[in-house]
């Protein structure tokens, strides 16, 4: 896989893709997408993008972050777990997590020219932490 497939936390490499699938085998997902951004402790930390199924009133991030916990091990539960109605994706149905990463970190989005659904980026939220050093 490519190298941001993989998310390396306190020297533990995790698959992006088995902990997206590990999420969405959660019966109150639909879909889901793993990012990593940048840890002061851990070197990077896992950012889960998670699209709850129609007939669901509520998922909650904890529930994920114990989900994960259980299923890969400690090392794998992520910092933040953010509930979104869509991800962008391009016209071939790909997630486009380098904008998922980009706007999590407050960065510029950069080429949006593969991508179908715009109005996603707007309602997804950005997490900078307000004590992050440049």
């Amino acid at each position: 896989g490519r190298v941001d497939d993989v998310i390396n936390v306190s020297g533990h490499r995790l698959s992006t893709a088995e902990i997206e699938q590990c999420v969405i085998s959660h019966e109150d997902v639909s879909e889901a997408a793993a990012i990593s951004i940048p840890d002061d402790i851990t070197g990077e930390s896992i950012v889960i993008f998670a699209v709850p199924e129609k007939n669901t009133d509520t998922v909650f991030e904890e529930q994920i972050k114990n989900y994960i916990s259980e299923k890969i091990g400690k090392v794998a539960r992520p910092k933040h777990v953010l509930i979104v109605n869509d991800l962008p994706k391009t016209r071939t149905g790909k997630v486009m997590r380098r904008l998922l990463k980009s706007k999590v970190q407050g960065k510029t989005l950069g080429d949006l020219s593969s991508l179908e659904n715009p109005s996603v980026l707007e309602d997804l939220p950005t997490l900078v932490e307000k004590n992050r050093q440049k």
